[in-house]
């Protein structure tokens, strides 16, 4: 049923379309382009519209889809509506919407831009699909979702919006929260506030594409502590492969991830100082110097020696020399920057990664050995602690090792030079300079 006149009915091709549309079970809906005097006002209604909402010609006469909005009409769908309209897309969506006696239906419909040879759009069609049974079909499926409610996994339901419709016992566990505390409510809730916006970024593209999306969110309790939840997300999708629901299926990881962090921690660091040991130096160093390698990305490594230690461990006992270690840890540590990376190499060698050139490191180098000379050993006043240290820059075509000797030659040196010192790798290295004292 033509509602209104327009050019567009005039093409013999689309008077055919409009033929096929009177028979079908679909109800089809043309209307106006924006520019209208009454924006989106009927032109077109196939007999499935009428049927479906009472309305006849004369009721959609200038009338555009707004009389078809009522209560529990989503402002939300109706402004994504718009934004999709505008940019010329196609929309997607499900509402309800308000027959002509005023009783409600829920719809799902798509719409088009009908576009000009200018690629101007001239106005839209939409293709409706009324989903009472199917809604009521899929409430009774959630009733029966009572039966989640017996695995050990927690399970959440949310719409496409992130709103939480169906939650069981398992989650509560999980979270503290009961469903009638939560229902209705946005997911983003549960933020933690201590993960990157890209993993939700990534989690969104990837639910919007239909794919399961996994992940460990660390997400807060009601009782405000933070936990891990090891989470897998699945689209629920209707008959024509649209997503309409969320399903989210998690547990609380929390107690295997900081056994794995234990674990991590324990294969990366020193037991007696807490600093990085060699196992993470190595992982470290090949890093740095492909990122040298690539990008030109200058650093430096300084290697420090505790003179005479050997004596002051034989003569004062293991106690002793591992408090020792320990305050000279300290010092590195509070003496350098936070992106610089220290390790104790073994027994009294200690290693610093530094993204500077040569000359800002032996700078740094020379910082440590004056720090660490002034170290007060309250048990052993007479003791007074020095180290010699080596300092080497990353160059063109070095491995770990070539670069570690270069800086072990240079500690090398400064103990040959009477302790106490700093030295730059050897000369023969791009002509560095011989150090200082």
């Amino acid at each position: 049923m033509i509602v209104a006149p327009h050019p567009l009915f005039d093409q013999p091709l689309i008077k055919s379309f409009l033929q096929a549309f009177e028979h079908s079970m679909m109800t089809f809906v043309i209307t106006s382009a924006e520019t209208d005097a009454v924006p989106y006002r009927f032109l077109y209604v196939n007999e499935r519209f009428k049927q479906q909402t009472g309305y006849d010609e004369p009721d959609l006469k200038d009338q555009s889809p707004k009389i078809l909005q009522g209560p529990k009409t989503s402002p939300e769908v109706l402004a994504e509506l718009k934004r999709k309209l505008r940019r010329q897309e196609t929309f997607i969506g499900q509402a309800v919407n308000y027959r002509k006696d005023g009783s409600e239906y829920i719809v799902r419909w798509s719409i088009n831009p009908i576009l000009d040879e200018r690629q101007q759009v001239v106005a839209y069609i939409s293709c409706q699909m009324e989903v009472n049974e199917r809604v009521q079909d899929q409430e009774q499926a959630f009733f029966l979702a009572e039966a989640i409610n017996q695995t050990a996994d927690a399970a959440l339901i949310t719409d496409l919006k992130g709103r939480i419709v169906y939650a069981n016992r398992a989650f509560t566990l999980l979270t503290g929260y009961e469903l009638e505390e939560i229902k209705g409510r946005n997911t983003r809730m549960f933020k933690s506030g201590k993960m990157p916006p890209d993993f939700y970024q990534r989690m969104w593209e990837t639910l919007l594409m239909n794919q399961s999306f996994k992940g460990i969110f660390l997400n807060r309790h009601k009782d405000g502590h933070a936990f891990f939840e090891q989470k897998t997300i699945t689209p629920i999708v209707d008959e024509y492969n649209q997503p309409i629901y969320f399903l989210a299926i998690s547990k609380d990881s929390s107690e295997v991830i900081e056994k794995t962090h234990h674990l991590e921690y324990k294969a990366y660091h020193d037991a007696l100082t807490g600093l990085f040991n060699r196992s993470k130096f190595d992982e470290l160093m090949v890093a740095k110097l492909r990122h040298f390698e690539h990008e030109g990305a200058v650093f430096s490594l300084i290697l420090g020696d505790l003179d005479d230690f050997k004596p002051l461990n034989d003569t004062y006992g293991h106690d002793v020399g591992d408090e020792v270690l320990k305050q000279l840890a300290s010092v590195f540590r509070h003496s350098l920057r936070k992106d610089d990376v220290v390790i104790r190499w073994g027994g009294e060698e200690f290693c610093v990664l530094i993204d500077s050139d040569l000359k800002s490191t032996e700078f740094v180098a020379q910082l440590l050995k004056d720090r660490i000379a002034e170290i007060d050993l309250e048990a052993l006043p007479d003791i007074r602690l020095t180290m010699s240290f080596g300092v080497a820059q990353a160059q063109s075509g070095d491995d770990p090792e070539t670069l570690f000797k270069r800086a072990d030659e240079a500690v090398y040196a400064a103990k040959k030079a009477g302790k106490n010192r700093v030295r730059i790798q050897p000369e023969s290295s791009e002509g560095s300079d011989p150090g200082s004292d």
